[in-house]
């Protein structure tokens, strides 16, 4: 099911994205960015540090991430 199915951009939806924020002043996108990179630095897990509410931020990094795999390994195997 698409997203967009089940979401509605409208005001009602970033009123309740910048209550989030405030609720949540560690899910930041410059803190999140700082944990990640950190993460990343010391060849740690990264993906569970992002956010999965109030929007999949963390399904849409996974499924970047396979994806960024999936081309490793076919750039590979066609090299």
């Amino acid at each position: 099911m698409p997203w967009d199915e089940n979401w509605k951009l409208d005001s009602t939806f970033f009123k309740n994205m910048e209550e989030w924020r405030d609720q949540h002043p560690d899910s930041t996108l410059l803190k999140v960015m700082d944990k990640i990179n950190d993460a990343v630095t010391k060849n740690l897990p990264f993906a569970e540090l992002v956010p999965d509410a109030p929007f999949p931020a963390r399904g849409l990094v996974k499924a970047l991430a396979h994806l960024l795999t999936l081309g490793v390994v076919c750039s590979l195997f066609f090299k």
